[in-house]
C-alpha cells in the first residue's frame, strides 16, 4: 500500500472540518477527538464571516495537539440541489457571482497566509469540454487572476475533481500553464457526477496531484442524477487500487475523509478511519517465517544433529536444498580390440596440450628427428641388431595371443623344456 520512504497512512489521515458542521472551535476539537485524529482541513469562510468566533482558532488547535494540513473555500451562489442547477451556479463560472467571489478569494488567501497554510482547494465549476467554448478562455482568465493571488503568499491551490472528465481537467491545467495550481483528487466525486473509472482518473491526474479527500460514492444508474454517498469502504471506489496507485505515484500527501451525507457523521468518519487503517494492517502483515531450529540436540544414525520443531499450521517447514548436479564425465574414448582381448581396451581422452605451441620444425629437421619404420637399415654382418621394445604378439593357451613386452623382434617361442634330472638307467639320455 505505502512504499518504504512513506510515512505510516494514520499519519497522513485528516478529516474535513465541514464534515463535521462545528459551530465553534470547542466542538470541531471535541468531533476531532471523537474520531481520533488530529489533522484538519480546514473550512476558511466561517474565519471571513465570524471572525468572533473563530478568532482564536488556530490556538486552539495547538493547545488540543492538532494541526492543520490545507484549507478550503466555497463560492457564493451555488445550489447542489441536482446537477443541473450546480452546473449554472457552481464555482466561479457564473458572472453574476464572480464580483463577489473574487472579493472573497483575495481575503481567504490572506487568511490561509495567517495560518500558514501551503495548500488551499476549491471547485471552480463546471470546465467547458471544448476549449472553443467561449466560457473556456473566461475560466482560463478567472483561474489566473486565482493562481496569482494565492502565489504572491506562497500558497498553492488544488482544483476539486469530478465535475468534468479527467481528460478535460487535465487539458485545462495545461492550457492554464501556473505550476501552483494541481488537484485535490476525490474518487467519490467521479462516481457522483458519473464522470469515468476513479482509478484510471488518478492515474490521469497524477502529474498534478496535491491532495486526496477520502470519500466513497455508489455510481448512478439513471444518467443525469447524483449517485449516492456512503461511508468509506461501502461504496464503488476500489480501495486497495486506489492506495497502491497512489504509491505508484509517489504521492505522500494528507489524506482528508471527507462526509457531506448522513447524519452520523463521526461515526461514518470513524468507520472509514478504522477500515483504512485495516487495509494498512493487511499490506504490513509479517509473512510466515521458517520454523525456529530447537537447541536440543538429537542422535540420528550415531550423529548429533539439531532437532527441528515439528511443522503446525503456523509455522512453515524448512525448504529443503536441492543436490546440486553431479560433474559431467568426459566419454572415454574406445581402443581398438587387441588380438588376445575379449574386450575392448577404453583409455581415457588424451589431455589437451596446455604447453605454448612449439617453434615450427624445418622439413629437414622433421626428416632427422621423426622415424619411419621403412628407413631402419639392416644390420651389417657381424653386428648385434639393437632391441626392439615394441609388443609382439605370441600364441597363448588362453585366447591364442597375447603381447609380449621387451622381447627382441624376432619370432617369438616357447621356451625350452627344463631338463629331467640325469638317469642312470637310461644309456641314451645325453649328459646334462
Amino acid at each position: 500500500m505505502a512504499s518504504k520512504n512513506n510515512k505510516r497512512l494514520r499519519d497522513r489521515l485528516a478529516v474535513c472540518s465541514w464534515s463535521l458542521q462545528p459551530a465553534t472551535p470547542t466542538v470541531l476539537i471535541e468531533r476531532m477527538q471523537a474520531i481520533g485524529l488530529r489533522r484538519i482541513q480546514c473550512a476558511l469562510d466561517p474565519i471571513r464571516s465570524l471572525p468572533e468566533i473563530w478568532v482564536s482558532f488556530a490556538q486552539r488547535l495547538s493547545d488540543a495537539r492538532m494541526d492543520l494540513v490545507s484549507g478550503m473555500f466555497g463560492c457564493v451562489g451555488e445550489d447542489y440541489s441536482s446537477l443541473e442547477s450546480i452546473r449554472k451556479t457552481g464555482g466561479i463560472v457564473p458572472d453574476e457571482t464572480w464580483d463577489e467571489n473574487w472579493e472573497n478569494i483575495q481575503a481567504v488567501a490572506d487568511i490561509a497566509k495567517r495560518l500558514r497554510l501551503r495548500l488551499v482547494t476549491f471547485h471552480a465549476g463546471f470546465l467547458p469540454h471544448d476549449p472553443n467554448d467561449p466560457g473556456y478562455e473566461a475560466m482560463i482568465h478567472r483561474m489566473r487572476l486565482i493562481a496569482g493571488v494565492f502565489a504572491a503568499r506562497g500558497i498553492n491551490v488544488a482544483l476539486e475533481t469530478g465535475q468534468e472528465t479527467a481528460e478535460t481537467l487535465s487539458r485545462f491545467l495545461e492550457d492554464l500553464g501556473r505550476s501552483n495550481v494541481g488537484v485535490n483528487f476525490d474518487p467519490a466525486n467521479m462516481l457522483l457526477y458519473d464522470k469515468g473509472d476513479p482509478i484510471e482518473a488518478l492515474r490521469v491526474l497524477g502529474p498534478w496531484l496535491r491532495q486526496c479527500h477520502l470519500k466513497d460514492a455508489i455510481r448512478t444508474q439513471v444518467p443525469g442524477t447524483w449517485g449516492q454517498e456512503v461511508t468509506v469502504g461501502t461504496g464503488d471506489v476500489d480501495w486497495p487500487a486506489f492506495f497502491k496507485t497512489l504509491e505508484e505515484l509517489n504521492y505522500t500527501g494528507p489524506l482528508c475523509f471527507e462526509r457531506e451525507a448522513g447524519e452520523q457523521r463521526v461515526d461514518d468518519i470513524r468507520a472509514g478511519r478504522e477500515f483504512v487503517e485495516g487495509l494498512e494492517k493487511v499490506e504490513r502483515s509479517p509473512k510466515p517465517v521458517a520454523a525456529p531450529v530447537s537447541e536440543t540436540p538429537v542422535e540420528i544414525l550415531g550423529s548429533p544433529v539439531p532437532a527441528l520443531d515439528p511443522v503446525t499450521p503456523e509455522t512453515v517447514a524448512l525448504p529443503v536444498a536441492e543436490p546440486e548436479p553431479a560433474a559431467p564425465v568426459e566419454p572415454l574414448e574406445e581402443a581398438p580390440i587387441l588380438l588376445g582381448s575379449a574386450h575392448p581396451v577404453a583409455f581415457p581422452p588424451e589431455p589437451q596440450d596446455s604447453f605454448p605451441a612449439s617453434e615450427p620444425v624445418s622439413p629437414q629437421e622433421e626428416s632427422e628427428d621423426s622415424w619411419d619404420p621403412r628407413s631402419v637399415a639392416e644390420p651389417e654382418p657381424g653386428s648385434e641388431p639393437e632391441p626392439d621394445f615394441r609388443p609382439a604378439l605370441q600364441p597363448s593357451s588362453e585366447s591364442g595371443f597375447r603381447p609380449a613386452i621387451g622381447l627382441p623382434s624376432e619370432p617369438v617361442c616357447n621356451p625350452p623344456p627344463v631338463p629331467k634330472p640325469e638317469d642312470p638307467s637310461n644309456p641314451d639320455q645325453p649328459p646334462v
